[in-house]
């Protein structure tokens, strides 16, 4: 049977340390502190306040810079001109002054380790008196090289940012924390704010209240992408960008770099070929295809004990006019005849320019019991305003209107079959005006 103490073999099986400076503890306490320096991951040291000669240093300080602890003991400013970088040494010394002066001092510096080699180590000292009354200075030294490379990549990366950003003649934004961390120049030109007065800015601030929601959900996705966003200049103005996004690291934090283009003249001439192939270009009322697409929209919305009602109109005596004056004369007619009928119909009836001299109206969501008496009040109202004369330039001209009428469910329930319907009244109407006219 083993009867030794477990914390025997413990101590057999640990590996030998490196021969240690002396150092002025006993007994158990002195042990334990012996056991706590050598095993801290940071070089921990003693140095006689007069001459800065290291009397004691942990075995840390070969594992990081190759030295052995017996290398340094006793010699009087091996640290300062053996291990401090060249290019630190005056901000290491005075940093050994100022632990002298006023009792504590920190530094972060560059240390050469025996290969040559470059560690960063930040270094804290603190001035003491051990019990003879002598004074010493005690230190850690902390290996921060990792942090020091991460901050390094951090400002190439920030440079890298700038120039390609400066660059650039599309908005870019840095957005940390639900803020502007940093734009360029292009970003101020674009939204007038200076640099210093973009950083901090919300993004309500320039982005309309409109797309906020879209750009918030996007900005939150972790997968980039190309959305749209209608943007706030300074002065209240609204231009309309393409918004791609993407995460980085910005000194440190995560932030999304979003880059915005200027899409508004796109967006312009987008939006105006779409209003061209379904307008007339002569009135300015939707066309023939807008017709028919609205037409059926509203068939499939027409709701139970609802109507969609139906005028077609053809003008009586145009030819005339258009033989007779010439086609400024005519297209004059119809532009004013476009204007009366807009100006008989509820904003919510929408006219239409179907065919030469021909034009449609809609009167969408009737109530099924008045459905029929409003679209004869409707007619009326379309025959009343085509009686005054219509001023032609020099030349006044008078002319009719021929109103036929259809209702859906009542009389078709397609497209086709409805305006079939209202056309054949629409010619039943023109010959009874012909009759009455003699």
């Amino acid at each position: 049977m083993d009867l030794t103490d477990p914390a025997d073999h413990a101590r057999e099986q640990r590996p030998p340390r490196r021969a240690a400076v002396p150092i002025s503890f006993t007994g158990d306490v002195g042990g334990f502190l012996f056991d706590l320096l050598s095993d801290i991951d940071a070089i921990v040291w003693e140095a006689d306040a007069e001459t800065f000669a290291m009397e004691f240093v942990n075995d840390r300080v070969a594992d990081l810079l190759g030295y052995e602890p017996a290398d340094m003991v006793a010699v009087p400013g091996f640290w300062a001109t053996r291990i401090v970088h060249p290019d630190d040494r005056d901000t290491f010394l005075a940093s050994e002054a100022e632990v002298l002066a006023r009792g504590v001092a920190r530094v972060m510096y560059r240390a050469l380790g025996a290969d040559g080699a470059v560690v960063w180590l930040s270094s804290v000292a603190r001035l003491t008196t051990d019990q003879a009354g002598r004074r010493r200075v005690r230190g850690v030294e902390t290996d921060v090289t990792a942090m020091k490379r991460a901050e390094e990549e951090a400002r190439e990366s920030e440079q890298r940012f700038r120039l390609l950003s400066e660059a650039s003649r599309d908005s870019v934004i840095v957005h940390t924390g639900g803020v502007i961390a940093e734009v360029n120049q292009a970003f101020c030109e674009q939204f007038g704010w200076a640099r210093e007065e973009a950083v901090g800015l919300r993004p309500e601030e320039y982005i309309a209240p409109e797309s906020i929601a879209a750009a918030a959900r996007r900005l939150a996705q972790e997968a980039g992408g190309e959305f749209e966003v209608e943007g706030i200049h300074r002065s209240g103005a609204r231009r309309w960008y393409s918004a791609q996004s993407r995460g980085a690291r910005f000194y440190g934090p995560f932030a999304r770099v979003v880059v915005l283009t200027d899409i508004t003249d796109m967006r312009r001439r987008e939006q105006r070929a779409l209003h061209d192939a379904s307008h007339d270009h002569l009135t300015g009322l939707p066309n023939r295809a807008a017709f028919f697409r609205r037409v059926g929209e509203q068939l499939e919305a027409r709701m139970p004990g609802q109507v969609l009602g139906l005028l077609y109109c053809d003008l009586n005596g145009f030819k005339a006019v258009n033989d007779t004056h010439g086609h400024a004369a005519g297209d004059a007619l119809l532009q004013l005849a476009a204007q009366r009928l807009v100006s008989v119909v509820r904003t919510t009836d929408p006219v239409f320019r179907v065919g030469g001299d021909e034009f449609v109206i809609l009167l969408p969501s009737l109530p099924a019991v008045a459905a029929e008496r409003v679209v004869d009040l409707m007619k009326q109202r379309i025959v009343k305003v085509f009686a005054p004369s219509f001023s032609v330039g020099p030349a006044s001209a008078r002319v009719g209107v021929a109103v036929g009428t259809a209702m859906s469910p009542l009389d078709a329930e397609s497209a086709d079959a409805l305006v079939d319907h209202a056309d054949q009244g629409m010619y039943a109407h023109k010959r009874y005006l012909k009759q009455l006219a003699g």
